[in-house]
């Protein structure tokens, strides 16, 4: 399975050179607000950086690996409506909603159903 991360909100940049988070405090190594710690905003299911969902137009699209599932896997009518199902479910866990544009973190549902559609069709 992939290495899965926290999105911290903002950071500030100080003089000693590092990246601190402006919610938290806390120093954010490697001077990005991908971290393997929560931030106290931090939705509570870590981000997946293979999975994504991008929402324009009111549809979620999952992306692995910046590929549409959809379009690069052939996926049956019903696994296409569990995808759709467990993106949206994604979509407003993270706070948002299919009418709000933008990328949305996973939830643990979807990224074991993507998993799960991986062994089936032999993907890594």
């Amino acid at each position: 399975m992939s290495r899965k991360y926290y999105i911290h909100g903002t950071g500030e940049l100080r003089k000693d050179g590092k990246l601190y988070c402006t919610v938290c405090g806390r120093e954010l190594p490697g001077n990005t607000l991908k971290q393997p710690f929560p931030c106290t905003v931090s939705h509570e299911t870590p981000f997946d950086e293979d999975v994504q969902i991008s929402v324009w137009n009111c549809y979620p699209t999952v992306l692995y690996k910046g590929a549409v599932i959809e379009e690069a896997w052939s996926l049956t009518e019903a696994e296409k409506d569990r995808l759709y199902d467990l993106a949206v479910e994604s979509v407003e866990q993270a706070g948002g909603a299919i009418n709000m544009s933008g990328r949305y973190p996973p939830t643990e549902a979807l990224c074991r159903y993507i998993a799960e559609l991986k062994q089936r069709y032999g993907r890594e």
